[in-house]
């Protein structure tokens, strides 16, 4: 009678040894679909991530462009006002001629 006894508690034991299998697939199974789920979340968040990067890009290629428009603008201005500055030298400078000629031919400038 003791050994079969002792069957009794080999085969009681493979079956608990069964049992603890089959919750450790399942809790594999659970891991596993979790882990995939987390994949499709980080996916979908480095898709997401990668259309912000370029949504930047975009928006700082537009602010380059527009930045050097305004440089463009601003070499203009700079270079009409020195033109104007050369102009109003010039303007000064035939004055001063046109009122030295009036001046030797008697004719009075206002």
């Amino acid at each position: 009678g003791k050994r079969a006894g002792v069957e009794k508690e080999v085969w009681q034991f493979v079956d608990l040894l069964g049992q603890e299998g089959e919750k450790v697939e399942q809790e594999l199974v659970a891991v596993r679909a979790a882990r995939a789920a987390d994949v499709v979340g980080l996916t979908e968040e480095i898709r997401s991530l990668r259309a912000q990067c370029a949504d930047l890009e975009e928006q700082f290629e537009d602010a380059v462009q527009i930045a050097e428009l305004e440089a463009q603008k601003a070499r203009e201005y700079k270079t009409r006002v020195l033109g104007m500055d050369e102009l109003t030298v010039e303007v000064a400078s035939l004055r001063s001629k046109f009122a030295a000629l009036a001046a030797a031919g008697g004719v009075e400038v206002e």
